[in-house]
């Protein structure tokens, strides 16, 4: 029997006789990303380094006036660009195409998508270590 302390779930796990293993224990140097002050700083940029499609939504600014915590509201839909899966030869790879288009140039592929004037101060090892 289901109950909101203990919800069973029919389609999924087979009424609970599924039994998932526990994930395995992440690295120490993974960990250790945690504690490095320059990951925690720009760990926004590296995220969205290996995201694989580009967020899109009509976001409505309006509702920041400067008297209240920071407000991040959509009007409308919310939807993914994935674009092409070869990249454009004036723009190089982006997005999942970095997961399929000269990988092994992989780093520099990705810190090309920061370049400019606010171009975050990035670890490369930290980028190598991910990929």
């Amino acid at each position: 029997m289901s109950t909101p302390q203990h919800p069973r779930y029919h389609r999924c796990c087979k009424s609970g006789s599924v039994a998932l293993p526990y994930p395995s224990r992440m690295s120490v140097e993974f960990i250790g990303l945690f504690a490095n002050d320059h990951f925690l700083r720009d760990i926004r940029a590296y995220n969205n380094m290996f995201s694989m499609t580009s967020f899109g939504a009509d976001v409505d600014d309006d509702v920041n006036d400067g008297r209240g915590p920071f407000v991040f509201m959509i009007s409308r839909q919310i939807s993914h660009k994935i674009g092409s899966l070869y990249p454009e030869p004036q723009n190089g790879p982006r997005f999942l195409q970095l997961y399929l288009f000269d990988t092994e140039n992989e780093v520099d592929n990705r810190l090309r998508i920061f370049d400019g004037p606010r171009k975050p101060n990035l670890d490369e090892s930290i980028i190598f270590f991910m990929v």
